[in-house]
This record gives C-alpha cells, sequence and structure tokens, in this order.
C-alpha cells in the first residue's frame, strides 16, 4: 500500500502562511512594565531579596528611598525601560533633560537606595506623599507687602506736603525704586524686590528730614517776596509753606499780610510821595494808617520813623505827629484829642488844623455808614418805611449822598407797593368791582417783577392771587317776593314780581330795589361774598303809603 502524502502537504501549507505572516504582518512587542530594582535582586544574587526588618519604621525621604534597608547588589547589565527622554546608564534610568526637577532638595538616589516609581493605577502607592512646599516664600511675601504699604503711606503724606516741589530729585528717586520694587515682585524675585524698596524707603528719611528746613526756606521766600511787595510770589510761597506744616503760626501770619498787601502798598507809595513832598503830616498818617493794616511791615516802620523825625521835634510836632498816627490807626478820639492839645501849642497851625478837619470827615462818613447800615437792615426785613426815614435822615445833614437819594427812591416805591396789596388783602371786598381787579391784576405784575422779594413780598402775592379767581365765579342770589311788589337790581335790570327767583351774580356789592303802587319804595344794599354756593334776599314793599 502506497503511502499517503497530504499530511505533508497540509505541514507544509501550514508553515508557508506562518512564515508570511511572520515576515510580513505587524510586529507583536509587550509592553515592558516598569519594574522595581529590588525585584531584580533574585536575578543576580541567592541571598534574600530584603535585609532584616528593623525594629523601627524606616524614615522615607523626599524621594521615597527607605533609609535603613539593606544595600542592592549592583544591577549592571540589567536592562530596564528608560521613559520618554531619558538615557539608560548601567541599566538605571537617567532623569529626562527636561523633567522638571522635584519639589525640595530630592536627594539622589545611588548605591544603598531604593529608587521609587510611579504607581499605575489602581496599584498601591509605593511611597508616602510629598510634603507642602516651604512656607519661606509667603513669609517673605507678606514682609514685602507690609513694608510696600506703609512705604507708600509715607510717600502720599510727602506727597501731600509738596515734597515734589521743595525735594523733587530724592522723592522723584524713591517713587521710580518703589515702581521697580514691584516689578520684581511681580516677576517672582522677591529679593530684588526688598532691596529696591529699602533703598526707597531710605531716600525717604532723607526727604523727611528735611521737612524744617524746606519750611523755612519757604518762610523767608514769603518774607522777603512781602518786602519787595510782590503779592503773586508771597501767596506761591506761603502757600507752599502751609502745604508743609499747615499748623505753624507762621505760615497763618505771612498768609494775613499778603491779603492786606493789597491795601498796604498804595499807603506806602502815597507815604513816600508826602515825603517828598514835604508833607510830613500827611506821611506820619499814611504810614500809620499802613502799620495798622500790617504791623510788621518794614518798610511802613521806616518811613514812620523818616517822617515824625523829619516833622520836628518840638512840642507842636510831636502832638500833631501823635494826632495823624492815631488817626491813622481808626483812633479817631485820641487823635482829637492830640489835634486840640497841638493847637493849644500854636493856635495858628495848619497841621492842627488839617487834623481836625480830617477827624470830622472821618467821624462823618462813619456816621453815614452806621446810617447807611442801619437803612440797608431795614430793608432787608421789609420794613420799607423805616428804611425811608433813615435815607431822609442822611439827606437832611447832606443833600448830595448819593445813596440816600437812591435809598430813599427806592424804598418809597416798594413801600407804596406793599401798602397797595395790603389794602386790598384787607378789604377783598373792594376786588368785586372790575376797575379794581384789574388794578390788582396790574399790580401782582409789578410785584413778580421785582429784583429782590422776601417773604412778605412773595406772602402778598400768593394771597391776592387766592382772592381774584374767587371774584370771577358767579354766585346764586335766591330772591324772594310777595308776587307783587316790582323788583330790580340797580346796573343789572328789572325782574317785575315774583314770589322766588334765583340770580346768578359776580361777587360785589349791588343796590336791590323794590316798587309797589299805594307802598313805599324799599332799597336794600347788599354784597355778594365770594366762594358761597347761595345767598338769600328778601324784597317785599309792605308799608302804605
Amino acid at each position: 500500500m502506497r503511502p499517503t502524502r497530504w499530511p505533508w502537504i497540509a505541514l507544509l501549507l501550514l508553515a508557508g502562511i506562518a512564515g508570511a505572516v511572520f515576515y510580513w504582518g505587524p510586529r507583536y512587542e509587550p509592553e515592558l512594565m516598569p519594574i522595581k530594582l529590588t525585584d531584580l535582586l533574585p536575578l543576580n544574587t541567592g541571598a534574600s531579596a530584603t535585609a532584616q526588618k528593623p525594629s523601627t519604621p524606616p524614615a522615607t525621604t523626599e524621594t521615597g528611598v527607605q533609609a535603613g534597608t539593606a544595600q542592592a547588589p549592583s544591577v549592571a547589565n540589567t536592562t530596564v525601560p528608560a521613559p520618554s527622554g531619558s538615557t539608560v546608564r548601567g541599566g538605571i534610568p537617567a532623569p529626562a533633560a527636561n523633567a522638571a526637577p522635584a519639589s525640595g532638595n530630592a536627594a539622589t538616589a545611588g548605591p544603598g537606595t531604593t529608587a521609587s516609581t510611579t504607581a499605575k493605577p489602581g496599584a498601591a502607592a509605593s511611597t508616602t506623599a510629598a510634603p507642602p512646599a516651604s512656607s519661606g516664600n509667603e513669609t517673605a511675601q507678606q514682609s514685602f507687602n507690609a513694608a510696600q504699604a506703609s512705604f507708600n503711606s509715607r510717600l502720599a503724606s510727602l506727597d501731600k506736603r509738596g515734597a515734589g516741589i521743595w525735594d523733587g530729585r530724592e522723592f522723584s528717586d524713591a517713587r521710580m525704586l518703589s515702581a521697580e520694587a514691584v516689578g520684581a515682585r511681580d516677576a517672582g524675585d522677591l529679593s530684588l524686590a526688598q532691596v529696591r524698596l529699602s533703598a526707597a524707603s531710605q531716600l525717604l528719611d532723607k526727604v523727611e528730614r528735611r521737612i524744617p528746613q524746606a519750611l523755612a526756606a519757604q518762610l523767608d521766600a514769603g518774607q522777603k517776596a512781602l518786602a519787595a511787595g510782590q503779592s503773586e510770589q508771597a501767596t506761591q510761597a506761603f502757600d507752599l509753606a502751609r502745604r508743609i506744616d499747615p499748623t505753624d503760626i507762621r505760615v497763618a501770619g505771612g498768609m494775613r499780610r499778603v491779603r492786606s498787601l493789597s491795601g498796604v502798598l498804595p499807603l506806602l507809595a502815597d507815604g513816600e510821595n508826602a515825603e517828598r513832598a514835604r508833607n510830613f503830616a500827611r506821611a506820619v498818617q499814611d504810614y500809620s494808617q499802613a502799620l495798622s493794616l500790617d504791623p510788621a511791615d518794614e518798610r511802613a516802620k521806616q518811613g514812620l520813623a523818616r517822617a515824625n523825625a523829619a516833622f520836628g521835634d518840638d512840642n507842636y510836632a510831636k502832638a500833631v505827629g501823635a494826632g495823624f498816627a492815631a488817626l491813622g490807626a481808626g483812633r479817631l478820639t485820641e487823635a482829637r484829642d492830640s489835634f486840640e492839645k497841638a493847637r493849644s501849642y500854636k493856635p495858628g497851625g495848619a497841621e492842627a488844623a488839617e487834623g481836625l478837619k480830617r477827624v470830622g470827615a472821618v467821624v462823618t462818613a462813619r456816621g453815614y455808614a452806621e446810617l447807611r447800615q442801619r437803612a440797608a437792615g431795614l430793608e432787608a426785613q421789609e420794613r420799607w418805611g423805616e428804611a425811608m426815614q433813615e435815607y431822609d435822615k442822611a439827606l437832611q445833614q447832606d443833600p448830595t449822598l448819593q445813596f440816600a437819594q437812591q435809598g430813599k427812591a427806592r424804598t418809597a416805591a416798594r413801600a407804596d407797593l406793599s401798602n397797595r396789596l395790603q389794602a386790598l388783602i384787607d378789604r377783598p371786598e373792594r376786588l368785586g368791582s372790575p376797575a379794581v381787579r384789574e388794578g390788582a391784576r396790574e399790580l401782582l405784575q409789578t410785584a413778580e417783577s421785582q429784583m429782590s422779594s422776601g417773604p412778605v413780598l412773595r406772602s402778598q402775592i400768593a394771597r391776592l392771587e387766592i382772592l381774584l379767581p374767587d371774584f370771577d365765579k358767579p354766585v346764586r342770589l335766591s330772591l324772594v317776593s310777595d308776587n307783587a311788589t316790582e323788583v330790580a337790581i340797580q346796573s343789572i335790570g328789572q325782574f317785575g314780581t315774583f314770589a322766588h327767583r334765583d340770580i346768578d351774580l359776580k361777587p360785589g356789592k349791588y343796590t336791590v330795589i323794590g316798587t309797589r303802587s299805594g307802598y313805599r319804595d324799599v332799597r336794600r344794599d347788599i354784597t355778594v361774598a365770594p366762594g358761597q354756593s347761595i345767598q338769600t334776599i328778601s324784597i317785599s314793599c309792605y308799608e302804605p303809603i
């Protein structure tokens, strides 16, 4: 029997198919799982994989290396899968060049240590969790923030005191260094930020130490500007001094002198002109008045001394000089006494006579000023009649006083307006006449056009405006008669006989007349009051003739 060959043919075909699949098919590479070095120990030694367990738990370092474990033998020539981007050295994967370092100072694994690897999901972790980051950076950040807040407060205070003006260099440098400190902090360089902020604070220390010097410089500049009559420069200097130290009394005094400078300068000029004209009495008065406005003015002091020295040393000259000095200072009683004393020394002295004349003029002017003030107060209270009387008093003393003439005309017109308004308010029945109502409307227009209207005038206008509309509304008049008397209403018309009749009339005064043959006529004057709904009047002739 011939042996069959088909089993061998089938085996060859299967072997060919398997070879083709192996050659052209995809390669299968089993995944290499990361393994621990300790897993390799049994391959190289027959010793126990782990040393005897110590009596206390081994400490775990930040890298997962357990202190106190037995030293592992060399594992050279052992292949361990390396992570992507790393190089295998001696069978141990080296860290990748771009791998991020572990937080803190991680210990380098070497002989005698056990390297920790990343556990697969679901596997038990072989190391303890890494400790939290050091709080050193947070403490430094908090320290910097506190220092910066203190610096900003000092910087704002100095800026308010004008340090940018009187010490611009170091103040500006301090501000710039502070900005650099903030920039370094934002960039993460706290060390550089603290250095910059410390330097900025030291500059502010220097600026603060110069505050008294800056204040003194501005006060001195203000005094020099006052002495030179430079009002604007003095104002600027004292304004800056006030910013540096608002509580310094020298600043307040300087500002008062600046405000009085506009009145002092003309007096100084007039006094100097009087000196050149050898009118020393006038010079004494001008300088004394200037000193009353600014007692610290050196030019006025020196001018007064010169004028007194040139005026003379005799008793007459001294008395006249004292009189003009008192007059310039506004001490009128003292001035009058001094001039009277000078006239006793020299009865025909022109200076004494001039001084007394000026005292009289000032007294008169003051009297007019008081009268004018009193009249203005009465006008403000809308007491127009009394104010007009005050202006009359002034005109009796001097008919040419313009303020009194204008005041009298003004108060007379307002007094007339107030009286006319009040008359209509006190007697509203007069508004029943159409002519009176038309005049009242014109009066209201005049009152509303006044430039100044006080509470009295506004009240009068409001009350009259309330009264007027009611006088335009008809009121029902109910007439009752005997059906035999002829009834008529003067200026309205005849109504004949009736027992009862209603008539609509506007508020006002009317005369109702009743006539009947063989009887005496009846006349009744009635007032139809506004605001009533109906008014009843009985009219009948009942007295036979």
